[in-house]
């Protein structure tokens, strides 16, 4: 999934995010960001979620916090970050 740089910067750019050694782990920001992606989309179509949304995802084996919405059918991850 295509991100843009300032959604990339937004999330991976700030220390505090811890997400890093994911994208160290996964190859990218850009692969990191989309396993986040596929892994909160899993969870509101499995758990239901609704609208704005706060949830934890397991990428890779690290769990991972995401914040956003559900959209017109799709997660639209606002910040992702280990905790």
């Amino acid at each position: 999934m295509h991100q843009s740089p300032n959604k990339l910067n937004h999330i991976f750019g700030n220390a505090s995010h811890n997400l890093e050694s994911l994208a160290q782990q996964l190859g990218s920001q850009e692969n990191a960001f989309g396993a986040i992606q596929s892994a909160a989309q899993e969870a509101v179509n499995t758990g239901g979620l609704t609208g704005v949304l706060e949830t934890v995802v397991d990428v890779g084996g690290t769990q991972v916090t995401v914040r956003g919405a559900f959209v017109d059918g799709a997660v639209k991850i606002g910040t992702a970050f280990i905790p």
